[in-house]
């Protein structure tokens, strides 16, 4: 009889020590799900990168420095530590924890760049971008580069057959505020825009493209600074490569953000553009925070 209680009194220990080895299981595993997700909610960007850059989001919504200190935190680390003085490309930063220093950076995207061609007479035309790898949005297809047969009044003739009026792409850009520009009134916008795109080139009906999809964003606003990126920074950030060579290229891209007061800038100087022979235009913009 004694033998037997033994035999049952360890059968039940048995039991029990397998339901608290499941039990355990379960909490661990409840607890290991929980981490995870604290993990990521802290850290949405995965596990903060050291040294190697990594990008800091696509649209800054307000000043740059805020931005920057914000993304800084997001990624894990401490605070926002300031800018290289070299930076040109792309629009780096400093991030700091426990007192390093960290490389990061952030891209803005380049809104609604549109490409028009005009040959002198109708022609087959190649236009690739030299960073694909940047593009967010294209249209039409775009299957390493634009093939197409361009009229002389700006009419293209896509692969597929059907007809275009321009090539669009959108991708991730590298602009940044500067200590030139111009602050221009909301309610100025449209004067502003028709005065200096005329100055940089545009005709009236690609001008106005360009200020009905700008205007809605900068005349809401009291004030916005307004520069036009200079023809080295856009052939850094997006090299355009168009055969055959055009006579005349003009590319135009702006870089906006809205201004809660005026501030003193040094004014730009632009330049006129004359339009001769075969002439390939592009028109785009960045918002820095409109």
């Amino acid at each position: 009889m004694s033998e037997n209680k033994d035999a049952k009194n360890k059968k039940k220990l048995s039991k029990k020590t397998k339901m608290w080895i499941i039990g355990g299981g379960a909490v661990l595993l409840v607890a290991l799900i929980a981490a995870v997700v604290v993990f990521f909610v802290k850290y949405p960007g995965g596990i903060p990168q050291l040294i190697n850059e990594i990008e800091m989001g696509e649209q800054p919504q307000q000043d740059l420095e805020e931005m920057a200190d914000l993304q800084c935190r997001t990624q894990g680390y401490d605070s926002f530590s300031g800018w290289p003085s070299d930076t040109l490309k792309i629009n780096e930063m400093y991030c700091e924890k426990d007192g390093v220093k960290y490389k990061v950076f952030f891209s803005m995207p380049a809104y609604k760049p549109m490409i028009y061609l005009y040959p002198e007479k109708t022609t087959e035309v190649s236009v690739r971008l030299g960073d694909p790898e940047k593009l967010t949005s294209v249209y039409p297809k775009y299957n390493d580069g634009w093939k197409v047969t361009a009229k002389p009044g700006g009419t293209l003739v896509g692969m597929d057959g059907r007809e275009y009026y321009g090539l669009y792409w959108e991708g991730k850009g590298s602009y940044k505020e500067t200590d030139e520009g111009f602050v221009v009134k909301g309610d100025e916008v449209a004067e502003f825009l028709e005065e200096k795109l005329a100055i940089l080139g545009l005709n009236e009906r690609e001008a106005e493209e360009f200020i009905v999809y700008w205007l809605p964003k900068m005349n809401k606003n009291e004030y916005n600074y307004v520069r036009f990126a200079t023809t080295a920074e856009i052939e850094k950030d997006m090299p355009l490569e168009v055969t055959p060579k055009p006579d005349t290229t003009i590319r135009i891209m702006m870089v906006a953000k809205k201004l809660e007061a005026p501030k003193t800038l040094k004014e730009q100087k632009l330049s006129p553009v004359e339009r001769k022979g075969f002439t390939v235009i592009e028109w785009g913009g960045t918002d820095l925070g409109l």
